[in-house]
């Protein structure tokens, strides 16, 4: 499965972004948006651009700073934000399909719709469990 971290040039990153942190590098902010999007330390100091050699021991270091771990917390409450109106959004056009399931008077329908329904509200929860 791949995950897509918004860039500091993506239009989209502008509407999840936290505000701008001047005492971060370029560098260390795109260690906090990876690193808020996987959980993965080394890697997200490799795609920020540190040295593949020390990334993992640099990682860590990163996270220790406050600001860093700060910036961490503000692009995931961004994002869960976002990931919460796209979810009533989606859940408000399932209730429009099930009022067009009643009226058809298909129980297949209503079951598809409360299967999606389901499915939608395990992933919005699960989404946000363990999340700080």
């Amino acid at each position: 499965m791949s995950i897509v971290v918004p860039t500091a040039r993506d239009e989209s990153a502008s509407d999840c972004a936290p505000p701008p942190d001047a005492r971060l590098t370029l560098r260390q902010k795109d260690f906090c948006r990876h690193y808020a999007a996987t959980g993965n330390a080394a890697g997200s100091g490799r795609e920020a651009g540190y040295a593949k050699g020390s990334a993992r021991q640099t990682g860590h270091e990163l996270l220790d700073r406050p600001a860093i771990a700060e910036r961490v917390r503000d692009f995931r409450a961004a994002w869960r934000a976002v990931e919460h109106e796209e979810a009533q959004i989606l859940l408000g056009r399932l209730g429009q399909a099930w009022d067009a399931a009643v009226e058809k008077g298909s129980a297949s329908l209503m079951l598809r719709v409360v299967k999606l329904q389901a499915e939608l509200s395990d992933h919005h929860v699960v989404g946000h469990r363990g999340s700080s």
